[in-house]
């Protein structure tokens, strides 16, 4: 809404990086490959939008 100056936004966002401490050898732990955890058990990077 240009006028009142907003705009409605409504998506996904998927950020993927590499842990190292979150690394094992599946032959280990009986072949598990994956697991999934609460959001809040592991650090997550901070993620800002920006107007540009």
């Amino acid at each position: 809404n240009e006028p009142q100056q907003y705009i409605l936004l409504n998506a996904w966002i998927i950020e993927r990086w590499y842990d190292e401490f979150l690394f094992w050898l599946p032959s280990e732990y009986e072949n598990i490959t994956e697991i999934r955890l609460p959001y809040d058990s592991i650090w997550l990077p901070d993620t800002t939008l920006y107007n540009s």
